[in-house]
């Protein structure tokens, strides 16, 4: 008589079962549940046990559902080989083994056999001078565009601090120390092709060492878009403070004067320069959101990056789409020229420089690239120029970070 423990299950609720632990996987859990569930799929489904086609059905159910959720987003799961799950990227059309190291993967053309491997070696150019935003260029499927952001504000304020957070072991792996966690140093491997297309669209080689070792850090190898999360600080070790944009008097659009006079009350310590100066402020609120007004915008900008300060802004989508025919934002068209491009609301851009006798603010999206307001085709960069009475009028944040190099 069958036992209950060993009756079988039908093959969705498996399917049901493996999407739950790869949720747990893609934050940080083990891989070993899934590859468990992946076999179980195999071999206790009665259906995939007779045939192939229905293994496979289930695993294109499988790869759907995660698809769906962004939890593998544009992938397939084939099955289990030596310990890791075997996909394909279908965007490439390349193979890779998921694991808590994802390698690229290659079959012999005459055995047959599957071999993994690692990132090939490069040396690593880490020396101010040779490195800059520029370098920094984020994935396309990867929503992380805070920690990307914060990568190129970091070499252009602190271009030397890159070089001390990473250690080139000179045998395949790299070695970094954040300084926000200086006992928790991560050992990565280099880059391999798919790492390289999914986290950096072309751009250097430390972004892409730092970006691993801090998924590493924060166990998410492989974690859906839109996993970054305790960047404040990582970097530097150094106090951060958020300034969120709120003019005074207050202008809640409520009609209910109860959640009129709540939200007014609600709005975060307003920031003030009775301390003398941007940096003894956020020594003195960091890790704090502070309500900024939009007449001190121009001081905090020049003080920060004159300060050698880590400096985001995010922009307001509606501010943005309000102003016609477009926000006078210009990149190089590449021919000694400027075109006119788009920004994007609720996305990070490293703020570079601001020239107060200008009123001119340059700004760089980790993307690296723009699209022009006109045709929406790619130009320039990343690297972007307007007018700082549109930037103030149509951000909604700053966000501060001091450096080795900020007094």
């Amino acid at each position: 008589m069958t036992s209950k423990s060993n009756s079988l299950e039908p093959g969705d609720l498996l399917v049901r079962r493996a999407v739950e632990d790869w949720k747990q996987f893609a934050t940080g859990g083990p891989i070993e549940p899934v590859i468990k569930d992946l076999h179980e799929l195999r071999t206790r489904d009665p259906e995939a046990r007779k045939s192939p086609e229905h293994y496979r059905a289930h695993l294109e159910q499988l790869s759907k559902q995660l698809s769906q959720q962004s939890l593998l987003p544009n992938m397939e799961i084939l099955g289990v080989k030596s310990g890791y799950i075997l996909a394909r990227d279908k965007s490439r059309s390349q193979t890779l083994l998921v694991g808590h190291q994802v390698r690229d993967v290659v079959v012999h053309s005459t055995s047959g056999r599957w071999h993994a491997r690692q990132g090939a070696y490069r040396p690593l150019e880490t020396s101010p001078g040779r490195i800059g935003p520029a370098d920094v260029r984020q994935g396309n499927q990867i929503n992380d565009c805070k920690w990307q952001a914060r990568l190129a504000s970091l070499v252009q304020a602190d271009p030397e601090a890159v070089s001390k957070m990473i250690r080139d072991n000179h045998n395949g792996t790299y070695t970094v120390k954040f300084p926000g966690a200086p006992g928790k140093p991560q050992t990565v491997f280099a880059p391999t092709p798919w790492e390289r297309a999914t986290f950096s669209a072309g751009g250097g080689e430390w972004p892409l060492i730092l970006s691993k070792a801090y998924r590493q850090l924060e166990r998410i190898p492989f974690g859906p878009p839109g996993a970054a999360r305790n960047t404040e600080g990582l970097l530097t070790g150094k106090p951060q403070s958020l300034l969120a944009i709120f003019d005074l008097p207050c202008h809640s659009q409520a009609k209910d004067p109860r959640v009129r006079a709540a939200q007014c009350a609600a709005r975060p310590l307003p920031f003030n320069f009775f301390g003398g100066t941007v940096s003894k402020w956020v020594d003195r609120h960091s890790h704090q959101l502070s309500g900024l007004q939009s007449k001190d915008v121009s001081r905090v900008l020049s003080e920060s990056l004159a300060n050698h300060m880590i400096v985001n802004t995010v922009f307001d989508a509606a501010k943005l789409k309000a102003i016609k025919p477009g926000v006078s934002a210009y990149t190089s068209d590449g021919h000694g020229g400027a075109v006119q491009v788009n920004l994007q609301g609720r996305h990070a851009y490293s703020v570079l420089s601001y020239d107060q006798h200008r009123q001119v603010v340059v700004l760089r999206n980790p993307w690296g690239k723009n699209f022009e307001t006109r045709t929406h085709k790619q130009a320039g960069d990343g690297t972007v120029k307007m007018p700082f009475s549109q930037f103030v009028g149509t951000i909604l944040a700053l966000d501060l970070e001091k450096t080795s190099r900020s007094r």
